[in-house]
């Protein structure tokens, strides 16, 4: 049974990792001291759209990235954000930033939707 239960674990693990991903930086955490200017750069950028402040930039990008992947698709796609671990800082970090990128992709946005209990 153990070994069902880790195939059944696996399949599930594979079918995640099968998922589009895409990343626009290397975040590295303050701890890690040693990184050049631009891993401190795409820090600071985490930074700021975690509070809030660089969600254009970030919209940009995602929006440039969804219109490669999926083009004319975009507008059949419901744009959801994985939830902050509060209703406060998902609504600072998401509401705007998916507002813009679903202007920005043609895609439907899913924020309202998603609640943090």
């Amino acid at each position: 049974k153990e070994s069902e239960r880790m195939a059944q674990i696996d399949n599930n693990l594979k079918k995640q990792l099968a998922k589009p991903q895409t990343w626009f930086c290397k975040y590295f955490p303050k701890r890690i001291r040693n990184v050049g200017e631009k891993e401190i750069a795409d820090r600071q950028m985490v930074y700021d759209f975690k509070d809030g402040r660089s969600f254009e930039a970030v919209a940009q990008m995602t929006a440039a990235s969804m219109q490669e992947q999926y083009g004319e698709s975009c507008k059949n796609i419901v744009f959801v954000q994985v939830p902050a671990s509060t209703s406060p800082k998902n609504e600072l970090r998401y509401k705007d930033f998916c507002e813009r990128v679903c202007e920005l992709t043609g895609a439907i946005n899913g924020y309202e939707h998603v609640r943090v209990i």
